[in-house]
């Protein structure tokens, strides 16, 4: 494509060239200008349409206006999680309800958006149901593929599923997937204050999962109080 435009521009070049019009020095040339100004457009339409996925009530989420907390040791509990999002490292989230973890997520998938990299966010049971609908007609590894490919992969709600050998091979086959391709994926999780402890999350990722994740990334416990309670003054 690139070629195709750098030859269509030197054939113009030529053309004008033979006419007696001639790109001073110092002057842009005109169709490399227009060329330049029609990728940029193209590369602002495709950063407008992902971040138009984002569902209505996270479209404003952002590591700016995220709720931090007035106790010091959780704020900067919470400073750190934004700065590893920030960083575009795979994570596993997982904490009570309320407490932030998809509105985080979506403030990473904006900022990965914004920089060009192409984001997608889903639950696991959108995932399995995927895998499911697709038997009889296509195999697990090509459903995966259609998600193994985005530079960064945002899979929501680990723990709502029911836990069956399919479920837990196709987490995993596409966490290992995307580790093999060096891609960043984030995985979320709710727990309770009893279920804070790696000795939780990982019978519900999978130990595969689990270890190809924080080989490059990390895991981490959001034990803050729910943010729905907050906001409605609880």
């Amino acid at each position: 494509m690139v070629d195709k435009a750098k030859q269509a521009v030197d054939e113009l070049m030529d053309s004008l060239k033979t006419k007696g019009v001639f790109i001073e020095d110092g002057q842009e040339d005109p169709f490399e200008k227009a060329v330049r100004e029609r990728e940029e457009r193209e590369r602002i339409e495709d950063i407008n349409k992902r971040l138009a996925a984002i569902p209505d009530r996270f479209k404003d989420s952002t590591f700016e206006n995220y709720d931090l907390s007035n106790d010091p040791d959780i704020r900067r509990r919470q400073e750190r999680l934004m700065q590893l999002l920030k960083s575009g490292i795979s994570i596993i989230m997982y904490g009570s309800n309320g407490t932030g973890k998809t509105r985080l997520a979506f403030a990473s998938y904006r900022k990965q958006v914004e920089e060009g990299k192409s984001a997608h966010y889903m639950t696991a049971s959108e995932l399995f149901d995927q895998v499911r609908i697709s038997f009889g007609n296509r195999d697990m590894t090509s459903v995966i593929k259609d998600f193994a490919y985005y530079d960064y992969l945002i899979i929501d709600e680990v723990d709502k599923s029911y836990g069956s050998p399919t479920e837990f091979i196709t987490l995993s086959r596409l966490v290992d997937y995307r580790y093999l391709a060096l891609k960043t994926t984030i995985l979320i999780a709710n727990a309770d204050d009893n279920e804070k402890s790696d000795k939780y999350v990982i019978p519900v990722c999978g130990r595969s999962a689990y270890e190809r994740i924080v080989e490059d990334g990390t895991a981490v416990y959001m034990d803050w109080p729910s943010y729905r309670g907050k906001r409605h003054g609880k």
